[in-house]
């Protein structure tokens, strides 16, 4: 039987065709040493192709990427208009003044309120003003809410509690005391310079202004709302409109220092040097152990490279000026190059040594 297999296989027929012819035939005729050969160079082939693709693939992103670094630093910006250094310290007016009587302010109580009802409320009222006098938030709160739950919409309250909630960072709690005790009472100033803060402090800047104009139109005059835009306007950066309203506050108030000290700030950043510096002088001749005058004072002339001028204002704020407050005014960015000068060195290694930072043992 295997002799016919064998003598009936055709060695010169194709692969196929001996296929068709017998089925036992093997189709490979080539050798398999061979085979393994080409497989092995098939392979061989592949790999190196992968190779040159992935090395092709990096050298495209490498060379891409640097390409787009080139771009952006190459890429110049539009020019912004220069402005005034910020000055090296700032003494703000606060935008909350916790001297606000509310207490004193006694709206007509509901027909059907009981009189002694109603003077309980009020002196839980007092009581809240005690408490934020003394700086303690929680007692006011506590005590302000216990007014409410006799005088449900007691604007003297709600207004306190508006307060109370902004100093915390509550502002949604804050808005909604607020805007009910404006419902319940629309003329009072505070309340709505209060509100104005709130909306200053989200950054809500444009009705916070529409919000202190509306204290002055309730109260014209009302110094709180003018030292507040004025500070409104220095962090949007009119500092025009911030010197017009610090001087209408300083008219109502002029021992205002935190007013007068940001008056000479605005002028500071509208590089009207001598104005800032007849107001920095005017509050270190009114309040001569407050260091920052001094500083403010000594930025005035640093900006303007008369570093020796600088170094005098300096000396003289330095004797009322803890080491940590000495450090945090000189940190200012308008000091920066005056802090080279070995003047200013030889100074601060005196009387102000940079404490070493100990190093931990390994």
């Amino acid at each position: 039987m295997v002799g016919r297999m064998e003598a009936d296989r055709d060695i010169y027929k194709g692969a196929e065709e001996q296929k068709r012819s017998d089925p036992l035939v093997d189709v490979d005729v080539v050798p398999r040493t061979e085979r393994a050969a080409n497989l092995r160079r098939a392979l061989a082939f592949l790999l190196f192709g992968m190779v040159v693709i992935g090395i092709a693939a990096f050298l495209f992103a490498y060379f891409a990427e640097r390409g787009e670094r080139e771009d952006l630093e190459d890429f110049e910006m539009e020019p912004t208009p220069a402005r005034a250094p910020r000055a090296a310290v700032t003494v703000p007016a606060p935008l909350l003044d916790e001297s606000a009587d509310w207490d004193l302010r006694r709206p007509t109580a509901p027909e059907d309120m009981d009189p002694a009802r109603a003077g309980e409320a009020m002196q839980f009222l007092r009581q809240a003003q005690d408490h934020l006098r003394e700086g303690d938030l929680a007692g006011g709160e506590e005590a302000a809410l216990r007014a409410l739950q006799i005088w449900p919409n007691m604007a003297s309250a709600l207004s306190m509690l508006g307060f109370i909630t902004t100093q915390q960072g509550q502002f949604d709690r804050a808005i909604r005391y607020l805007n009910a005790a404006i419902e319940a009472d629309p003329f009072a100033p505070d309340t709505y310079n209060t509100l104005a803060a709130v909306h200053m402090q989200r950054g809500e800047f444009r009705r916070a202004e529409e919000l202190f104009h509306t204290s002055m139109q309730v109260q014209p005059g009302y110094a709180r709302a003018f030292k507040n835009l004025g500070m409104l306007y220095i962090v949007i950066g009119e500092f025009e409109l911030a010197i017009e309203n610090f001087l209408l506050a300083l008219e109502q108030n002029p021992g205002d220092a935190a007013v007068r000290n940001n008056l000479g700030v605005s002028y500071f950043r509208l590089n009207r040097q001598n104005e800032a510096r007849a107001e920095f002088q005017r509050l270190i001749d009114e309040l001569p152990q407050e260091p920052a005058w001094y500083f403010n004072m000594a930025s005035t002339y640093a900006v303007d490279r008369r570093f020796d001028e600088a170094m005098n204002w300096i000396r003289q704020g330095s004797e009322f000026s803890a080491p940590v407050q000495f450090y945090r005014f000189m940190a200012s960015a308008e000091f920066t190059e005056l802090r080279e000068q070995s003047e200013y060195r030889a100074f601060q290694q005196q009387y102000f040594p940079e404490v070493p930072v100990p190093v931990r043992p390994r």
